[in-house]
């Protein structure tokens, strides 16, 4: 009991700790707006955008007219807004956006925290033109079609338009706010929310130790209430290698006696991949089920009979031991054997038949298992990506948000109904691992699943 209402207590200081600072921005917004146009809405356009999105942060009203009564004091200290451009460690380009009303003292806490954090603050224009300045708004998706807003506002400077959960997205360049702003306006557009980002033109990935110490900048950074916004270059991805083995490798004793001698005088794939890691000392998981799979077959059949690939218990036998070897990195809890309904199906196919070219002359058949997850109340979507023999899962219901791309063969098919149902969002993608994919998905983790045949 005591535990439970730390942990809730915990929870909720850090929500209101969050939204006390976003409130405390806008009203340094606000100050500024006020300062720059006035304290009337209808004709200072900044200040109407500020107001925007203090009702998009649910900031109560009486906030907001406090705020703007207090900006129109004489009395009231005025805020600048001031960008500082440095490196984190590991050559990470970092944008700090502030606004503050002492900059002597901004000045010399951001200086020492990319000191302590081993960065470096450099001068103006070091940093800056890595990113892209541009606008954004919301607004009200209500009687309004997508395709019309962006053939409409390409004119006014619009570059990108797309609808999600909360609306309609506009983006374009930073000088465009005003234009976009005004034609919204002209029309009796809703504005839900609006604001300015800066883009990264090039990422870098990181290993999981680069990126702890960039973040250790980041929070000290993010701790300091001049700051408005931070801004970095890194994409920190999480890699994982799954190699899975040849079902010779693991019924070597139905392999005919000559291809035995060979396959036992020769390293595996796995094993050369497992040492080339170990000499490069690698800090990729690689998970290998080969010992694994020794030990279950004993109880078990992993493997199809008229096929090379494995069943769908083998493919349990192998998930359970992926998320339990990689739990330290994703966090997941593998579903147990009693979570499923186990039946029976026959088949007569299999690529061994197709191989052997016998698959039109002898009638052969199997029984093998599938695997059906019981209180299942899971809401999991499904389409096509647009890249090779590409799927995409969405579970709204999961917790983690964790997009995830996994590269895969055919035996990781098999693997899909397990994995599904752990992540936000899952995207399987036929064969080899290629860079430009991971750049524009932009995953949380990557996952590369081959079988040993397929390295």
């Amino acid at each position: 009991m005591g535990r439970a209402f730390e942990f809730r207590k915990a929870r909720k200081m850090k929500r209101w700790s969050a939204m006390a600072k976003i409130f405390t921005r806008i009203g340094k917004d606000i100050v500024m707006a006020v300062k720059e146009g006035g304290p009337d809405p209808d004709n200072n356009s900044r200040l109407r955008a500020v107001i925007q999105n203090a009702k998009a942060a649910n900031m109560p009203k009486d906030n907001v007219e406090r705020a703007i009564k207090k900006a129109s004091d004489k009395d009231t200290g005025d805020f600048k807004e001031v960008l500082f451009e440095g490196y984190a460690p590991h050559g990470i380009a970092i944008l700090v956006e502030t606004a503050t009303d002492n900059n002597n003292r901004t000045v010399a806490n951001i200086r020492s925290y990319f000191n302590k954090a081993s960065g470096n603050l450099g001068t103006a224009g070091s940093v800056e033109f890595m990113f892209d300045h541009s606008c954004n708004f919301r607004i009200n998706p209500t009687e309004l079609d997508v395709e019309e807003i962006e053939l409409e506002f390409i004119d006014f400077g619009a570059e990108e338009v797309f609808s999600d959960d909360d609306g309609i997205l506009i983006y374009a360049a930073f000088e465009s706010f005003g234009a976009i702003q005004a034609e919204l306006e002209n029309q009796g557009i809703e504005i839900l929310s609006s604001g300015f980002e800066r883009i990264p033109q090039v990422t870098k990935s990181l290993s999981q130790e680069a990126a702890s110490d960039v973040e250790k900048l980041l929070e000290k950074l993010d701790e300091d209430e001049d700051i408005n916004q931070i801004l970095s270059s890194p994409q920190s991805i999480k890699y994982i290698m799954a190699v899975w083995p040849n079902k010779s490798t693991i019924y070597s004793e139905y392999v005919p006696l000559t291809m035995q001698a060979q396959i036992k005088d020769t390293l595996s794939k796995t094993d050369q991949i497992l040492n080339f890691l170990r000499s490069a000392k690698s800090s990729i998981p690689f998970i290998a089920v080969r010992s694994k799979f020794m030990e279950e077959k004993k109880n078990a059949k992993l493997y199809q009979k008229l096929d090379t690939h494995w069943n769908q218990l083998g493919a349990f036998y192998a998930y359970r031991y992926f998320m339990e070897e990689t739990n330290d990195v994703l966090g997941i809890v593998p579903y147990n054997l009693d979570d499923f309904s186990i039946s029976y199906h026959d088949e007569s196919k299999g690529d061994l038949l197709s191989m052997l070219g016998i698959c039109e002359t002898l009638s052969f058949s199997e029984t093998n298992p599938t695997l059906q997850l019981t209180n299942n109340n899971l809401t999991i979507t499904k389409s096509e990506g647009k890249y090779k023999n590409s799927l995409i899962f969405k579970n709204e219901k999961c917790d983690n948000k964790l997009k995830v791309l996994i590269f895969r063969d055919s035996f990781t098919d098999a693997l899909i109904p397990f994995f599904k149902t752990h992540f936000y969002e899952t995207h399987f993608v036929w064969f080899d691992y290629q860079n430009h994919i991971v750049d524009t998905l932009k995953p949380d983790v990557v996952i590369t699943s081959f079988v040993e045949r397929n390295i």
